[in-house]
């Protein structure tokens, strides 16, 4: 095992863990790229295939991008927010919004119209300290109910 791993986990290294047990801890300690987790989640639950790494502004080949982001403190200490870019994007953004306190996940579909007109860098998606929606915030009207119908707007 490499000293990076070695470092990092110390004497736990030799340790068996269940998949989901290591997933933990790996989450845990910010390990896991979770945009790269819900990209392939999205093209398997979709069956669209992703792009090559690297191709701009999209995701999947149906042309839509895939963001996600976890909540945290607002700069303006009024809550929690989930941050999702909008830099040089053109096209529909699928969007997966985890709460972090209560690990409950929110998903959104922002086709470009949306945001086109939208003065900055990234859309905030606001939640109050206990991780509950401020669902009076427009970004909200952008929410689908399911994974699975977040999966169908990827076709």
């Amino acid at each position: 095992m490499s000293s990076l791993y070695s470092t990092i986990f110390g004497s736990d290294i030799d340790k068996t863990f269940t998949l989901g047990q290591a997933i933990k801890i790996l989450e845990a300690r910010d390990l896991i790229n979770i945009g790269e987790v819900a990209e392939q989640a999205i093209s398997i639950g979709s069956n669209i295939a992703l792009c090559s790494k690297n191709t701009p502004e999209i995701d999947l080949v149906s042309g839509k991008q895939i963001k996600h982001g976890k909540t945290n403190p607002a700069t303006q200490n009024n809550g929690l927010k989930a941050f999702c870019s909008i830099k040089n994007h053109t096209s529909t953004i699928l969007f997966v919004a985890t709460e972090t306190y209560t690990q409950k996940e929110y998903y959104f579909v922002f086709p470009y119209s949306s945001y086109k007109r939208y003065y900055g860098n990234t859309l905030c998606v606001p939640f109050n300290w206990v991780g509950t929606p401020v669902r009076s915030n427009h970004w909200w009207d952008y929410e689908v109910a399911s994974f699975e119908e977040l999966c169908q707007a990827a076709k």
